[in-house]
């Protein structure tokens, strides 16, 4: 088979062969000959070692812009440098897979969760049943953050995944209009998507300024899922996280808002899906309240409210 023109491109990002590429099929052996795609400062080639028709050697080695994998990851942004190698022995019947890879610079922006991980390093080692990322350093809402885990290659539909993370000094707006500082042990698990993201939030300060009466009709927060996503991820009721957040009020919370002022203390379980409405299940809140009266009267309604340790308050936002 001889290829004489072959290339990669997405926006600016293009990689492409210089020479003729060749594969040789004698056989049942493969042999290669300039099987290899270059760009601005990236690299894909492919060698063959093969001996023998049952005995697969194959080697690839590549150094590429990871704003190629966006065609295929359910990510709405993402940047950095992938670097490693695969190889592939074994039968046609029976594929054995061994390899390593390494992100530099990492960026992955997630569909409907509004803060990014930014200046991720990890490395990875995988084969054709898992992936095992050994250590994960980079920022997330402007803190720090740290994590391991592992992905299991099922099937399409069954890809378990376990990923530890360990956030620190992070400034989170989730969702939109609820600031707050503070740490968080997280986990991103489940077998397919929405994968599920919890864990423990501790909370050192906080200040909420949006309105609780929801506005109707804002189609603007609508996931918009790429194009060029494969069709099992383009469905419109796609969601590529749901949170199930413990979150602990370690100092109160400032609401000031249209309805109200008020400092929140407590516990809270926050779940739903981070760019809509979602339920906060309140244990153990302390609440001081200024009510703000929706009509033009001038006085005000003032209480102060401590629900006992037994009782709890489901409210939608």
């Amino acid at each position: 088979i001889n290829v004489d023109e072959f290339f990669i491109q997405r926006g600016n990002i293009k990689m492409a062969n210089k020479d003729t590429m060749r594969l040789i099929f004698t056989d049942g052996v493969i042999e290669t000959e300039a099987v290899t795609l270059v760009g601005e400062e990236s690299f894909v080639s492919l060698e063959s070692a093969q001996k023998n028709s049952e005995n697969l050697d194959l080697t690839a080695k590549a150094k590429i812009p990871m704003g190629l994998l966006a065609i295929i990851l359910p990510v709405s942004d993402i940047s950095g440098q992938l670097s490693g190698s695969v190889k592939l022995t074994g039968s046609y019947n029976k594929l054995n897979i061994v390899g390593s890879s390494f992100i530099e610079n990492g960026f992955f922006a997630i569909s409907g969760f509004p803060h990014a991980f930014d200046n991720i390093s990890a490395d990875i080692l995988f084969n054709e049943k898992n992936i095992l990322i050994n250590s994960v350093e980079g920022q997330l809402a402007g803190g720090s953050l740290t994590g391991s885990g592992r992905v299991q290659l099922v099937r399409i539909n069954n890809i378990p995944v376990s990923l530890n993370m360990n956030v620190n000094n992070a400034s989170f707006e989730v969702p939109a209009g609820f600031n707050t500082q503070g740490q968080a042990s997280l986990q991103i698990v489940g077998n397919w998507f929405p994968y599920t993201l919890k864990g423990q939030y501790m909370v050192n300060k906080g200040l909420v300024t949006t309105s609780f009466i929801e506005s109707n009709g804002d189609k603007s927060k609508q996931i918009q899922p790429s194009a060029y996503l494969p069709q099992y991820l383009t469905k419109q009721s796609f969601e590529p996280i749901n949170l199930n957040l413990n979150v602990i009020l370690n100092r109160p919370v400032v609401i000031k808002n249209p309805e109200a002022d008020a400092k929140v203390s407590g516990q809270v379980l926050l779940q739903g899906y981070p760019d809509k409405p979602m339920s906060l299940i309140y244990y153990q809140p302390i609440l001081n309240i200024t009510l703000r009266p929706q009509s033009n009267q001038n006085s005000m309604c003032r209480q102060r409210l401590r629900l006992f340790p037994m009782t709890s308050l489901m409210i939608s936002t």
